[in-house]
């Protein structure tokens, strides 16, 4: 144990002895996980809590919300040139889902100015 944990520790104990965590909310309840998953490993659960909290979005799944929408705005495209445009971004994020990079804008500004 370091030395940040023991003097945590020891502090905590110290409360717990002079009764000063006795009239909490909650005391004796079991805590309210808040949706936690729990088939998620331990060491990674906070991590992923701090980033959910944080409005973070892993890229696969920024990815598969940009692929549904373009299956909706292919299908409202009213000229081939739209429905064309929006079946290449929509075959180009497949595409990028199934590779599983990161976003590059200097490669994807060059693949969306193809005519």
């Amino acid at each position: 144990m370091n030395l940040s944990a023991a003097i945590a520790e020891q502090r905590i104990q110290q409360a717990i002895d002079e009764g000063a965590l006795d009239e909490l909310p909650g005391a004796g309840e079991p805590l309210a996980l808040d949706g936690d998953d729990p088939f998620m490993p331990t060491e990674v659960r906070m991590a992923y809590k701090v980033m959910k909290n944080a409005g973070y979005l892993p890229p696969e799944v920024k990815t598969r919300k940009q692929i549904a929408g373009m299956a909706t705005l292919m299908q409202a495209a009213t000229s081939d040139d739209e429905r064309s445009a929006a079946s290449r971004r929509l075959h180009y994020l497949m595409l990028q889902l199934q590779c599983g990079r990161r976003y590059t804008p200097a490669i994807d500004a060059a693949y969306f100015d193809q005519k």
